[in-house]
């Protein structure tokens, strides 16, 4: 794997932080060249563009009633294609089964914005995942959600590095591939392992810490009811162990690998690592590397201005690698699967083509949680004190020139945009440049998670080219330009 430089971010209101998980960073990346039209349908999806057209406008499918036996939990692994949400798409904001939902484009950039929606877990927090899930910065608010998430965003690679990585990665780990494997494998493993290497974790101990990072989400983020089997990190039998050990791990990663160690390359200028908590609750982490690493850890200071709080300790940067970790994984795993499944359909779209597709009409992230902490009114409609809300991002797409909104907005909005899509685009180019394509068939099923859509499989081939077709690997700047028209 090349050498990754630079810094940026990812959470799990998107994906890689998963994310990334909204835009803030500028746009860039080697396949940032114009997408495929968003609202051309891919196979399977009722009624082709004129869904997605009605999505993004809020045309003559809005306004149809909700279905009052719909079951919000099964739209994720629905094969109904866009047509699903159609009766969600104009409601207001409602109750269903016990919490409020919130549909509407509007409604949904309300309360992700508005300061009386929480996003931090009810009650105490049990256990060593539970604990740290706790005090990421996804899961916090206010101040200390804000410098945890600048001190996550300065641990992370550039989006072109992380790219190259990923494509280099893949197309090594493809080497002497036959038959048909599943492309899932590398959705799971690559964009961990390309984001641990940025972290600092030795290469010996990379695997073990993508391991370690699935059993974690597979205790914080678990599949529900009677479904297939976890991914390749297998079952969480012991997520306080996995989170422990994670931890362990990336805490000695940061004492050796910081950014004042880093050459002038690998270092962003006026990025600060935050300092001490203010008004924080004890560190209840029962790692013991969180609570033996209280060295500070020296960070890349402004050369002007103001002195400088107290630097990071080894152990909040633990914390921030493993939220990066953690909101990247299966998000970013989902929206891989997804661009792949695309491409099925379209043979001649890129991967910039398909990853944007899959961002706007079939996203990883479908919804999110928040709970309210005071009244709130949304639309017509107040929301009491106490109420679970759920997020329907999948419903508020607005189409160009607005960020997906699978990555969330207001202040949990992803900041790892792209960073999160070139991971994707760096998987997807490298299977598709090296000849590989999606096994026709049917729709491969998806995981039973409520909140995310992510196949269960996604099985590749390499078919015979025609004579004289170069079955070639193209690099990520050496993308062929053939683009999907709209119909």
């Amino acid at each position: 794997m090349p050498t990754l430089e630079d810094v940026t971010s990812q959470t799990h209101d998107g994906p890689a932080c998963s994310r990334p998980a909204s835009g803030e960073l500028a746009s860039g990346g080697p396949a940032a060249d114009g997408p495929i039209a968003s609202g051309q349908a891919s196979d399977g999806q009722a009624s082709g563009g004129r869904v997605a057209s009605e999505l993004a406008s809020g045309g003559p499918a809005a306004v149809r009633p909700a279905d009052d036996g719909l079951a919000l939990d099964g739209l994720a692994v629905s094969t109904a294609g866009l047509a699903r949400y159609l009766p969600l798409r104009g409601q207001p904001v409602h109750q269903r089964a016990g919490e409020w939902v919130v549909t509407r484009p509007d409604d949904v950039d309300a309360v992700l914005a508005s300061g009386a929606m929480t996003v931090a877990p009810v009650g105490e927090p049990a256990g060593a995942a539970r604990q740290l899930q706790a005090r990421m910065a996804r899961f916090s608010d206010g101040a200390v959600h804000a410098r945890r998430r600048t001190l996550a965003e300065a641990l992370v690679p550039a989006a072109a590095v992380a790219e190259r990585a990923a494509w280099t990665m893949t197309a090594q780990t493809m080497t002497g591939w036959r038959g048909r494997p599943d492309a899932m494998d590398l959705a799971w493993r690559v964009p961990v392992a390309v984001l641990a290497s940025a972290l600092g974790v030795p290469s010996a101990a990379v695997d073990q810490v993508v391991g370690l990072t699935g059993q974690l989400c597979d205790t914080l983020a678990p599949r529900t009811g009677a479904g297939p089997p976890p991914g390749p990190a297998g079952p969480a039998a012991d997520g306080d162990a996995a989170a422990t050990a994670l931890l362990a791990a990336l805490a000695a990663a940061a004492a050796v690998a910081t950014p004042a160690e880093a050459t002038p390359a690998e270092a962003t200028p006026g990025m600060v690592a935050t300092t001490s908590e203010p008004a924080t609750p004890p560190d209840r982490t029962s790692s013991s590397a969180l609570e033996a690493s209280s060295a500070p850890v020296a960070c890349a200071a402004p050369a002007v201005g103001p002195a400088q709080p107290a630097p990071a300790t080894a152990g909040e940067r633990a914390v921030a690698a493993a939220s990066i970790l953690f909101q990247a994984r299966d998000a970013t795993a989902g929206l891989i699967g997804l661009a792949l499944t695309i491409a099925a359909g379209h043979p001649l779209a890129t991967a910039a083509d398909l990853v944007d597709r899959a961002l706007r009409d079939d996203p990883p992230v479908q919804c999110t949680r928040r709970t309210a902490t005071a009244p709130a009114t949304i639309g017509e409609v107040t929301i009491p004190a106490g109420a679970a809300v759920r997020v329907l991002l999948a419903t508020a797409d607005r189409g160009r020139p607005w960020t997906p909104a699978t990555f969330g907005r207001g202040p949990h909005g992803c900041p790892g945009r792209l960073l999160a899509t070139a991971l994707a685009r760096g998987v997807v180019g490298a299977i598709l440049g090296a000849g590989w394509r999606p096994v026709p068939g049917p729709d491969p099923g998806y995981e039973p998670r409520p909140n995310l859509r992510i196949p269960v499989s996604v099985p590749i081939e390499r078919p015979c080219q025609p004579s004289g077709h170069a079955n070639r690997a193209t690099t990520p700047t050496e993308r062929p330009r053939q683009r999907m028209e709209r119909p």
